[in-house]
């Protein structure tokens, strides 16, 4: 996930969002997990701006 929230710049869009509303509406989710990783990968802001508007 954090891949694709990295690379959304170079990423088709649409592929992004499908990407993360898949994992949004996955049962096993791990918010807090996604955004301790996006914090160690430094892409913490964008991480949090993409996953909430699906949230």
């Amino acid at each position: 996930m954090c891949d694709a929230i990295r690379h959304s710049g170079k990423m088709d869009p649409e592929l992004v969002n499908q990407a993360i509303r898949s994992y949004v509406a996955d049962p096993a989710k791990n918010i807090g997990r996604l955004m301790e990783y996006s914090r160690l990968f430094r892409i913490q802001r964008k991480a949090e701006s993409l996953v909430r508007v699906w949230l």
